[in-house]
């Protein structure tokens, strides 16, 4: 199992592109395709970033643009001053400005009290006249695992959507733990979503369980999938947990559109209807996705 791999290369324009593939290393799966360049945006020397449908089969197929830049003691939105990695970020069919980050880097403390480098954002919806959205602190670092207790490694995201203008960077309103684990052989990333609930403290929300998995049927015979397994938690004890739901995903040269026949990305959507924690409910598909990308660049 390949976590990822990319090539990266110029194109004729002098744009560097990368390409991400992840899964099984004898049946690849292309991800996303990125071209970066410079170039000037509102005064600034910035990065920007076309990110582009996988399939990549039409070159109008933009998904998101992105200007990355530095600034220097901003104070219009953050009130901080400081240097700060400002995004702004459009989107690819209509170029409507969607949203705009400030971002910092700042020392702080995992939950074994090491001292480790974050990045602080804070998200506005330009859309909403510039209304703060979200404030996250992301590190890297050790936390309790949830149902063990036991020291794991990986990356930590605190979330506050609640009572912004007051933020003082304590009591997140969300957590959320990403890691990697190793079972029977497959590497397995794992999400898990904790919420406070007041005095109750931080209980799990959601658990998404993620892997590729290779000659898994589907409506298109054997394929190379990603799984997404979607557990939650309805009790206190660590046997507490119920798939909810869970989904196949992977890519087909001849689904059947409006268009007619596209490149599209398939997922496959299902329900442990017998309630037994297993993988085998496929008679019965809850729904189907076909995901591609229109002649004007538009998400169909």
């Amino acid at each position: 199992f390949i976590e990822s791999r990319y090539y990266a290369y110029y194109d004729t324009l002098g744009k560097l592109v990368l390409e991400r593939f992840e899964g099984i290393r004898t049946d690849l799966i292309r991800v996303s395709i990125e071209k970066r360049f410079t170039e000037e945006y509102q005064g600034h020397a910035a990065q920007k970033s076309e990110f582009y449908a996988p399939n990549f089969d039409n070159p109008n197929n933009l998904i998101l643009i992105s200007y990355t830049y530095t600034y220097k003691d901003n104070k219009d939105m953050n009130n901080i001053e400081g240097l700060f990695t400002v995004t702004d970020s459009y989107d690819g069919a209509s170029r409507v400005l969607l949203t705009k980050q400030y971002t910092s880097r700042q020392e702080t403390e995992d939950e074994y009290g090491n001292t480790v480098l974050g990045s602080l954002s804070k998200t506005y919806e330009l859309g909403q006249i510039g209304l703060l959205s979200s404030i996250q602190l992301t590190y890297k670092g050790y936390f309790h695992h949830i149902d063990t207790n036991l020291k794991t490694f990986g990356t930590v995201n605190n979330i506050w959507e609640i009572n912004l203008a007051n933020w003082k960077g304590t009591d997140p309103s969300t957590k959320i733990y990403s890691y990697k684990v190793t079972e029977n052989g497959t590497l397995v990333s794992y999400s898990d979503t904790l919420v406070k609930l007041g005095d109750e403290g931080y209980r799990l929300a959601a658990r998404q369980k993620a892997y590729y998995k290779q000659n898994v049927i589907t409506t298109y015979g054997p394929k190379t999938v990603l799984v997404q397994e979607n557990w939650i938690k309805l009790g206190d004890n660590i046997t507490d947990y119920h798939l909810d739901s869970y989904s196949y995903t992977y890519w087909v040269n001849n689904a059947p559109t409006i268009y007619g026949e596209k490149t599209a990305k398939v997922t496959e959507n299902f329900l442990d209807i017998d309630d037994d924690g297993q993988l085998d409910d496929t008679d019965f598909i809850e729904s189907r996705y076909y995901a591609y990308y229109d002649t004007l660049g538009k998400l169909v």
